[in-house]
């Protein structure tokens, strides 16, 4: 009897073995192929939930400036970008070549 024990107990383990396996290469193949999906579904609702709950935190940066080169630049007074003096299209209204 006990020779049958023993006999059955490396039989499971090599069909758990192999199971666990085969388990392992569908999981593997599954990633390649992006077919899990519906866990990242429930992954990605349970994120946009937490957001709901908590708000965002506000940052404030310090304001960087930097200062406008006197006579090569100029800020276009349509788009308030810092354009070169050679882009000045309009004089007379300080707009740009994209602008005018």
């Amino acid at each position: 009897d006990e020779e049958d024990v023993s006999a059955a107990l490396p039989d499971e383990d090599e069909e758990e073995g192999q199971a666990s396996l085969e388990e392992m290469l569908a999981q593997r193949a599954a990633a390649r192929r992006g077919t899990d999906d519906a866990d990242d579904d429930g992954d990605i609702m349970s994120l946009s939930s937490e957001k709901d709950d908590e708000p965002a935190p506000i940052v404030d940066l310090p304001a960087r400036a930097t200062p406008i080169k006197a006579g090569e630049e100029f800020v276009c007074k349509s788009c308030f970008l810092v354009k070169p003096r050679v882009q000045l299209a309009d004089e007379a209204r300080g707009f740009c070549r994209d602008c005018v």
